[in-house]
């Protein structure tokens, strides 16, 4: 199964098509319920995240491994990260992501191996 099968796989036809478009950079409807949704269980796992304590090293893990498309091995981020859907980011191994990140990932934003990002970087997919 690929990944936006899986993303969208508790979607209607309409919502995987709408999510489909955004993927795509295509006009899509952003405001369909079902990428406000998705958008929602975004925000709960990055506020939970930003909540942790910075040796709660497993849970942390866990909820980067269910907030992003896919998360390489040894990975920090430092709180506050935020993100739009969380699912269209991809993050490669022994990543470092400094304070105060943005990741609008209405398409695709991948971060490969050993990649370190500054304080308060904005990404945009």
């Amino acid at each position: 199964m690929t990944q936006m099968m899986a993303d969208t796989a508790d979607m209607t036809e309409i919502g995987r098509d709408e999510w489909k478009r955004m993927v795509n950079g295509e006009v899509y409807e952003d405001t369909n319920p079902e990428i406000e949704r998705k958008r929602a269980q975004a925000k709960r796992l990055f506020t939970e995240y930003n909540r942790t304590d910075y040796e709660e090293v497993q849970h942390r893990r866990e909820l980067m491994e269910r907030l992003f498309a896919s998360v390489g091995e040894d990975v920090f981020i430092e709180p506050n990260f935020r993100c739009e859907v969380g699912r269209n980011i991809t993050i490669g191994s022994h990543a470092y992501i400094n304070f105060d990140c943005v990741m609008l990932d209405n398409g695709p934003i991948t971060i490969g191996d050993y990649v370190w990002i500054a304080p308060m970087v904005g990404l945009f997919g």
